[in-house]
Formats: C-alpha cells, structure tokens, sequence
C-alpha cells in the first residue's frame, strides 16, 4: 500500500484536511521528506501519524478501492 498515492486521494476526496505543516526538528535526516507534514526526517511511508490516519479511514471503509489491493493483508 502506498501511503503517497493514499495521502494524494484522501486530500483530493477531502475525507482528511491538509495536515498543519510540522517544523523539521534539528540533527535529522534531510534526504527523508514527509510529503503529509512537509518535513524532513522520515519519509511519507514512513510516517506513523499518516498509517494512523489510514488506519482510521479503512476501517470507516473510506478506503474501500485502497482496501481491495490488499485484501488479502486486511481481511
């Protein structure tokens, strides 16, 4: 699952706002970049908060095309 792809069609659909911009903290990774927080630091795949958010929306089946390709992991 693509946490990208999932973040670009939540925002679009408006089923989630657009995250507050979060500042980057110091002594961090700056080639990771958080496209949900616009931060460096982790990656967007990596972001635990936007798998949070995700986690919210299948299990409200907003996300049921998203569900699909995985059916196998959600079920």
């Amino acid at each position: 699952m693509n946490k990208t792809r999932i973040l670009q069609e939540a925002l679009m659909s408006e089923l989630i706002p657009v995250p507050r911009k979060v500042k980057t903290p110091e002594n961090v990774d700056h080639n990771r970049h958080c496209k949900c927080y616009r931060n460096h630091g982790h990656s967007t795949e990596e972001c635990v908060a936007l798998k949070d958010q995700i986690e919210e929306l299948i299990q409200a089946r907003q996300l049921k095309h998203f569900v699909g390709m995985d059916e196998g992991m959600a079920g």
